[in-house]
Parts: structure tokens; C-alpha cells; sequence
């Protein structure tokens, strides 16, 4: 005698509607999102930047002997990897999904 509570057993296909399209985000979704990109952009690039000056010490008299602060240096190479990480980020939602990282 066969469970009578066991799961159906059959194979069932999922049924697409042509005509139903794709539902697109309204315009108060899409500044979210694009805000949303903006932060993630400012915290993985300009902070390390704007960190490393404040923490380095920049002041006038750095800038005039034609160096760079050893803060600013780190700072700029933080932002730097930032970017790459926050591109790479970007292209791999982009590549898996269509979206952007805030969407």
C-alpha cells in the first residue's frame, strides 16, 4: 500500500504568461536605489580618501615642498582598491541579475 501522504509525484512545469511582461521599479524605486549606489560608492572610495588626509595631517605647508603626507598616499591607495572592489561589485550584480548593487 502506497503513503497516502507522501508528496505528488509528478513533474510540473512552471507556466509563463507572454503577455504579462516585465514589472519595472517606479521612480521613487529607482532614486532609492540610485542613492543607495551613490553611498556604497562614497564609503568604498571617497571616505578612505577623505580619512587618510584628515589622519595624515594636510596642511598648506605639506603641499608646498612637492610631496604627498604619507596619510594621504594610504588614503588614495585605499580609495583606490575601493573602486575596484565597488566595480567589481557592480559588474558581477549587473552580469547575474541586470540590477545595480542598491536594486
Amino acid at each position: 500500500m502506497t503513503n497516502p501522504y507522501a508528496p505528488p509525484q509528478a513533474v510540473v512545469l512552471d507556466v509563463v504568461d507572454p503577455a504579462a511582461g516585465i514589472l519595472l521599479a517606479d521612480r521613487s524605486a529607482r532614486l532609492g536605489a540610485s542613492l543607495l549606489d551613490g553611498l556604497i560608492l562614497g564609503f568604498m572610495v571617497y571616505l578612505p580618501v577623505v580619512v587618510g588626509a584628515l589622519f595624515g595631517g594636510v596642511t598648506p605647508a605639506d603641499t608646498n615642498d612637492g610631496g604627498m603626507p604619507a596619510g594621504l598616499g594610504i588614503g588614495l591607495l585605499l580609495g583606490a582598491v575601493g573602486f575596484v572592489v565597488w566595480l567589481w561589485l557592480t559588474i558581477k550584480c549587473l552580469k547575474a541579475n541586470g540590477q545595480s548593487i542598491g536594486k
